[in-house]
């Protein structure tokens, strides 16, 4: 008896392994027009399923072979997604959008040897993709445009300087070659050409159904580098006040290739439609320690500071110093003012797209429901100060028409006043699978009771 007892526990331990790998992983929730595409990874085969869920009216089983892909961003509207290739060359991703059907954009570095990294912003209108050359030549990038479902291709390295050319992307804050911000209908972003290594604004914008790339600079003038002030904090590049951006220009070029012997500053205030106005700041000897930095705004007027560096004495630590001179206070009208105030203390504040996608990842935004925050702690979520008990902790969530959360195997919906267990399809035949296996065991014991008779 003690066999046939041990020959049904075995079986019944077979049949549950597999019972357990017919369970369907969810590996992807984002929001999608009044409900949520779900992406589900059987163990067994390695297939990809796309389900729709709309609250109130359960699951819809859109594509039972969809291709092995991670969500990225949605609009409400259309889905950005992307595949992994594991390929140790390049290129290493795919691109792809969704909109009730698949579209392919292409195949794209995320990371070059030196591990420079491509960079997706997203404005609100329309995606700008900075994708990495994947070569030895460092922070090389190549602009491209993703409306809808096309890739359109805006500036490529060799388009932008004869030789090489650089566009950085503001990953953690550790960018010192360029800048991007978001303006109505487009991206204004600061290159830097290798031949120069200065800053050159652009503007990228949407006009309609035409992408428009415009110059701002005057011929001969360029930007400020960003660079570490004293305190570790980036400053000069674009600066917003909320209605305008503003930048130093000078004539860096003409210094390095014409043999200059003075800096010639300027200030230009820059529209939100891309127009701009040059403001004179005077010039600078060039073998002088004097230098004007654009630390941002303060009281509603643009700061620039006037600044004396020095080294110390022999000896010493050869660190450079600085002392602040003076403050320059300019508003739309112009120069307004010069102080020598101490107690000045300018922001620069920028307008920054959201960034979406690094290197070969998605970057996981704020989660909102109806503009306000929600945020989940272990298994309680947070919203307008209320907190709501999860059934479990959640590994991925997105937020659209409510919250969907998942820990990989279960669902729960979250519609502003409380959180329900959501039943997935697969959960049901979970069960059946459960009853068909313990009917087996059932039948296989009654089997070995006949048998002993």
């Amino acid at each position: 008896m003690r066999k046939y007892i041990l020959l049904i526990f075995l079986l019944h331990l077979f049949l549950s392994h597999y019972v357990l790998a017919d369970s369907p992983e969810i590996t992807g929730i984002i929001h999608y027009h009044d409900g949520f595409l779900v992406l589900t990874q059987g163990s067994a085969n390695n297939t990809t399923q796309l389900w729709f869920f709309e609250p109130g009216k359960g699951f819809k089983l859109l594509n039972a072979t969809f291709p092995n892909l991670t969500f990225v961003h949605s609009n409400g509207e259309r889905v950005l997604l992307y595949r992994n290739l594991s390929n140790p060359y390049f290129p290493d991703f795919q691109l792809y959008t969704y909109d009730g059907k698949l579209h392919f954009l292409g195949n794209f570095t995320g990371i070059d040897d030196l591990y420079d990294a491509s960079a997706i912003y997203w404005n609100g209108e329309f995606y700008f993709f900075f994708e990495i050359e994947g070569t030895f030549k460092v922070g090389l990038y190549h602009w491209y445009a993703i409306v809808n479902n096309s890739i359109y291709s805006l500036i490529k390295p060799s388009d932008i300087d004869k030789e090489y050319s650089f566009a950085c992307t503001w990953l953690d804050d550790s960018c010192y070659l360029g800048d991007i911000q978001s303006v109505p209908h487009g991206y204004l972003v600061v290159y830097t050409p290798f031949s120069s290594y200065w800053g050159e604004p652009q503007l990228v914008k949407l006009n309609g159904s035409e992408l428009v790339i415009k110059n701002l600079t005057e011929d001969g003038l360029s930007s400020d580098w960003v660079l570490p002030n004293l305190d570790g904090h980036y400053e000069g590049f674009l600066c917003f006040n909320g209605t305008h951006f503003a930048t130093i220009m000078h004539n860096a070029n003409q210094l390095l290739f014409n043999n200059s012997t003075v800096w010639t500053r300027y200030f230009e205030i820059i529209n939100l439609n891309g127009s701009y106005r040059l403001i004179p700041l005077g010039s600078i000897p060039r073998e002088s320690n004097l230098s004007l930095t654009f630390a941002g705004t303060y009281n509603g007027k643009w700061i620039i500071r006037k600044d004396y560096w020095w080294k110390p004495e022999k000896g010493q630590i050869p660190k450079w110093h600085r002392k602040v001179l003076e403050y320059i206070l300019i508003s739309s009208k112009g120069i307004e003012e010069v102080e020598n105030a101490t107690d000045i203390t300018p922001v620069c504040r920028k307008n920054r797209p959201q960034v979406v996608f690094i290197g070969r990842r998605p970057v996981k935004g704020t989660l909102k429901f109806n503009g306000s925050e929600v945020t989940v702690n272990g298994s309680v979520l947070y919203h307008k100060g209320n907190a709501f008990k999860l059934p479990f902790k959640p590994k991925i969530a997105d937020c659209g028409n409510g919250c969907l959360l998942s820990d990989g195997r279960r669902l729960a919906y979250f519609d502003g006043n409380g959180v329900r267990i959501v039943e997935f399809p697969g959960e049901r035949s979970l069960e059946r699978s459960y009853l068909a296996a313990l009917g087996i065991a059932v039948i296989v014991l009654l089997l070995a009771w006949r048998l002993r008779k």
